[in-house]
């Protein structure tokens, strides 16, 4: 083969590299648009919007959004952020300073095993729900990303946070609360509200009669 073939030759060789490695980098570039595509529907389409109001299933499970300004934090076993949040929640002085200030709940999916370990290391004055009824609360809520915070009155959303920063957003979505116009969203309580609210107060009290009475004896 003459010089000029092969000079020829080596030259196509490298234009099919260099067009072999642009195309990698095309393929690349298009799987990262989609992917970013995807994260904003998703987020787009992630949990209830503010003013919206919450099921009746959902109250069902948690009462306490029916009559009193509350925080519902959505975590789920397999989440590591999410265990990174109930471990912070449960050793911090901030949130043990809330204590009696607010209303805090958890709705914690998993496996059993892995939920149960989550509402361990959170307060214990949270109100934790697990298995198919956290499964419910999760799914009419339209929660896709965890860990995240509700901030819900009167059966109404009032606020919402990505939790996934550590305790930061939570607090701060609390902190907010004074200054925003978040109780113009908040509903209005019916009376099946109310009357829910009631059997939680009563369920509480016949558990706090019970365990009262095991430590007596």
């Amino acid at each position: 083969m003459s010089g000029l073939g092969i000079a020829a030759l080596t030259m196509a060789v490298v234009w099919l590299a260099v067009l072999s490695f642009a195309l990698i980098l095309l393929v690349r570039q298009l799987g990262i648009v989609t992917n970013w595509a995807q994260q904003v529907t998703e987020r787009r389409d992630d949990g209830l919007e503010i003013g919206e109001g919450v099921s009746k299933r959902a109250l069902e499970v948690l009462p306490e959004m029916g009559d009193k300004l509350t925080y519902v934090v959505f975590l789920d076993g397999q989440c590591q952020p999410c265990r990174e949040f109930a471990l912070e929640a449960g050793r911090s002085a901030e949130i043990a300073a809330l204590e009696g200030k607010i209303t805090m709940s958890a709705v914690v999916t998993g496996t059993g095993a892995q939920a149960k370990e989550l509402e361990r290391l959170l307060p214990d004055w949270v109100h934790a729900a697990r298995g198919s009824d956290a499964d419910a609360v999760k799914k009419d809520f339209k929660v896709i990303q965890t860990p995240a915070v509700y901030e819900v009155e009167k059966g109404n959303v009032t606020g919402r946070a990505v939790a996934g920063y550590g305790l930061i957003n939570f607090l701060n979505l609390v902190d907010a609360r004074a200054t925003s116009d978040a109780a113009e969203y908040a509903g209005e309580t019916s009376p099946d509200l109310e009357v829910v609210g009631k059997q939680l107060d009563y369920q509480r009290e016949a558990e706090n009669g019970q365990q009262q009475r095991t430590r007596t004896y």
